[in-house]
């Protein structure tokens, strides 16, 4: 339930993250609404058909009829970005030049849309199988409340990072301009503060309330003691009215560490079973899970973020790609982010469903062993699990991403009670695991900062540059300042033909632009192959851009034009107009001063 929740959160997410941004959009704006407010229609009535045949009477039927549609909707949201260009009309939004994850954050509001029409649906089925009677408004804002309170940590991490480079702090900007461990160690610390406050948050939005000063209470309180742990407060947790049978522990230090019970549970078991599951959870807190799967997470993020520059070097060298991109009709930097970003989306999809699920498995059969050992015996767990199954619908061998079935752990705790090595064994296993994982980790790291730098090379980049540009040309070919930098490009690899191809155009559009005038006049004062020099067309391109713009590079072109057309003495008088427009640059125009006296002494 929470976990699939979560991974689907982290697929939208991913999803909304690599879309292509598209420079226009595949309909106008009245036609795009018109659709998407169809399509809404259409999936709250295909939903009422689906659910009057499917009629889910039991909470297992429930929990997979909503997994279904939740996958349904994610396909809906797929069909918004890549139909109904929600991409684009997202970047329009005000604001979001200045924070750049504010287009994704709508993105996740549309997610969370089509969620409330799902719980509307489900509302029904919910009330039949776990009671209550909230209205739909109340039981869409209820359950959804606890869908955001899995985004709040990626909520609050994405505005900071949006927020920090606006600092006017000059030293910061420049260490996370510069520092490749900058993103990471700075991702890193907004999570620390983001999770010592988040359980207090989530506590209150699921509507957790303090148990009440009773037997149980002064059980757990009592059993805790015992064990060396403390809590900020033990919460009864009201999930899905009450009726589910679970507990859990969230919080990594005691101000903001909260031990949750549903009352299900709690009046389903005895004084010695209810001790099992304190033990349990209080085995997920003893041995620091929680902190272990924020090394895990953060692991996998700080890799990810290293990894991020090679791959986009590995496609960037890729001919399949570049060739991709000059057939691509929208913007090739936004095809760039799409296809460096499908690896990573597959690659998070994969790590959360195999190998965070890995851990948090034998995390669990982990807490499994420490109820059974702090207790000498695993009879009080076993009951509890075997009452869940049986109260639950009859689950028991039914398996889980997240968690062993509750057959298999049962099975695992009786063979502990069998064979002691078996406990032994599993902390290997875990303790093993984790140094594996992060031998992998640190690896791949320190691979993926050597590697970087050999997967970039100039050629390459520009190469990516013009496929860049030309893209830009295709979707907005009367914008001067591309077919500007396209010609710059071609200049730079000595492509003469093209580049005063380029050039031309953009004149064309732009005729008063002092810079093209400049860098053509550059290149017909200067082109290698001589067949391409115009030393006499070139003076009358550098005076125009004088005329209009005399910074020191300009003064310096015209000066150079003067020189190659036999007029020494003016390039001399140009030359030092050059170093008075441009100080900074004065031992350069000295040199070229220099040059041009020498060649006058010696005509």
């Amino acid at each position: 339930m929470i976990f699939s929740t979560i991974l689907y959160l982290l697929i939208v997410i991913l999803l909304l993250s690599t879309a292509p941004m598209q420079e226009s959009a595949t309909l106008p704006p009245l036609q795009t609404f018109i659709l998407f407010t169809l399509k809404i229609l259409l999936f709250d009535r295909a939903l009422r058909l689906y659910l009057a045949w499917k009629k889910p009477t039991r909470a297992t039927a429930y929990f997979k009829t909503e997994k279904y549609c939740s996958i349904v909707v994610i396909i809906l949201l797929v069909s918004d970005l890549y139909l109904l260009s929600l991409s684009h009309y997202l970047k329009l939004l005000p604001g979001s030049k200045i924070l750049p994850s504010l287009p994704v954050i709508a993105g996740v509001g549309i997610y969370f849309l089509y969620q409330a029409v799902l719980r509307a649906r489900l509302r029904k089925s919910y009330q039949h199988i776990f009671g209550g009677n909230s209205t739909a408004v109340r039981f869409i804002v209820d359950t959804l409340k606890i869908t955001f309170s899995f985004i709040l940590p990626w909520l609050f991490l994405s505005l900071t990072m949006d927020l920090i480079p606006l600092i006017p702090a000059p030293k910061l900007k420049q260490f996370l301009e510069h520092s490749l461990w900058a993103e990471p160690a700075l991702i890193l610390l907004i999570t620390l503060i983001t999770i010592t406050f988040l359980p207090t948050i989530m506590v209150r939005l699921w509507g957790c309330k303090p148990l009440p000063d009773n037997d149980a209470r002064r059980l757990i309180e009592s059993c805790s003691r015992r064990q060396d742990v403390s809590f900020q407060e033990i919460c009864t947790w009201p999930m899905f009215e009450r009726r589910v049978l679970t507990a859990g522990v969230i919080g990594f230090i005691k101000p903001s560490r909260y031990l949750l019970m549903t009352p299900a549970l709690l009046e389903s078991v005895t004084p010695e079973e209810l001790e099992g599951v304190v033990s349990h959870e209080i085995g997920h807190v003893k041995k620091g899970h929680l902190l272990l799967y924020l090394l895990i997470f953060i692991g996998f993020i700080m890799i990810s973020q290293l990894l991020s520059q090679p791959v986009v070097g590995l496609f960037i060298r890729s001919a399949f790609f570049l060739e991709l991109a000059g057939r691509y009709n929208g913007d090739p930097a936004s095809l760039l982010v799409f296809m460096t970003g499908l690896p990573f989306m597959l690659g998070a999809i994969l790590f959360f469903r195999y190998v965070f699920g890995y851990f948090m498995r034998n995390f669990e059969r982990q807490a499994d062993l420490y109820s059974y050992e702090v207790l000498g015996s695993a009879g009080p767990l076993i009951r509890v699990l075997e009452k869940i199954a049986w109260l639950s619908g009859n689950i028991r061998n039914e398996p889980s991403w997240h968690h062993f079935g509750i057959g298999q752990r049962v099975d695992f705790l009786r063979e502990c009670e069998r064979n002691r090595s078996t406990g032994r064994h599993h902390n290997f296993k875990v303790y093993g695991s984790l140094t594996l994982y992060l031998t992998v980790v640190l690896f791949g790291s320190f691979a993926s900062v050597q590697i970087t730098p050999r997967l970039f090379s100039a050629d390459q980049g520009r190469q990516y540059a013009e496929t860049l540009i030309a893209g830009r040309i295709q979707t907005d070919p009367h914008n001067p300042l591309w077919h500007q930098l396209q010609g710059d490009l071609y200049a730079g690899r000595h492509k003469y033909p093209e580049a005063m191809t380029a050039y031309a155009i953009c004149l064309k559009l732009d005729p008063k632009n002092p810079e093209v005038l400049n860098n053509l006049a550059w290149l017909l004062l200067t082109a290698r192959d001589p067949q391409y020099r115009n030393y006499s067309r070139a003076l009358t391109l550098a005076q125009n851009a004088v005329e209009i713009q005399n910074k020191g590079y300009i003064l310096d072109t015209l000066a150079e034009a003067y020189w190659l057309n036999n007029f020494p003495e003016k390039a001399v008088e140009i030359e030092r107009e050059a170093m008075t427009a441009d100080p900074g640059n004065r031992e350069y125009y000295k040199q070229q001063e220099k040059k041009f006296l020498q060649s006058n002494e010696n005509s």
